[in-house]
């Protein structure tokens, strides 16, 4: 790519980015009706479980987190939302091949406190997916559970035009298995639509 269309490109985003403050002037501004949305960071997990090595299992590890939100805005103050998130982590301890996958369906709530800064608070339903290889030729290992997930957090966003609001949030999870218990603390980017 040539200097002049990464200048071009850079130039295009700053005066979105500049418009976009005047374009908010003129919207609405408010979290009532249909929102969606993601998130998208990482965070650190733990697994307390009677089925031996899951390479999260001694001390917080760090794994990517993903999330995505579909629901609606009760009032300015109140949106109330299905949530999708999926925690993963792979990780190779010595010939053992580990994959970690920790899925939670969950009704969330958020209350905007102050402007953009909110708490939220949910439960649902949880799924455990891992996998371990064992040595180079071994058989892979499966663990499949599905269990309860409770969740709780707190976040910031700041609309960026009518309708779209960029932030940031922290999560803790905690999910509830009968051979095993995870939980997790995690932070990411959002943007949600309303």
């Amino acid at each position: 790519m040539t200097h002049a269309r990464i200048l071009s490109i850079l130039s295009l985003i700053t005066l979105l980015l500049i418009s976009s403050n005047a374009l908010a002037l003129d919207g609405y501004k408010d979290r009532r009706g249909i929102m969606g949305g993601v998130s998208v960071g990482g965070g650190v997990g733990l697994v307390e479980s009677e089925e031996g090595l899951t390479g999260i299992d001694q001390g917080r590890k760090m794994g990517f987190h993903m999330s995505g939100m579909l629901g609606s805005g009760i009032s300015k103050k109140l949106t109330v939302f299905g949530e999708a998130n999926w925690w993963a982590r792979s990780v190779e301890l010595g010939e053992n091949q580990l994959a970690s996958n920790h899925y939670s369906f969950n009704a969330v709530g958020n209350l905007f406190i102050i402007k953009g800064i909110f708490v939220e608070a949910g439960g649902g339903f949880a799924y455990a997916s891992y996998d371990a290889q064992q040595g180079t030729y071994a058989s892979v290992q499966n663990y499949r559970e599905m269990g309860l997930a409770l969740k709780g957090g707190a976040g910031f966003e700041n609309f960026i035009n009518s309708n779209t609001a960029v932030g940031l949030r922290v999560d803790y999870t905690r999910h509830f298995y009968n051979n095993a218990d995870f939980d997790t603390v995690t932070g990411g980017l959002t943007l949600r639509w309303y």
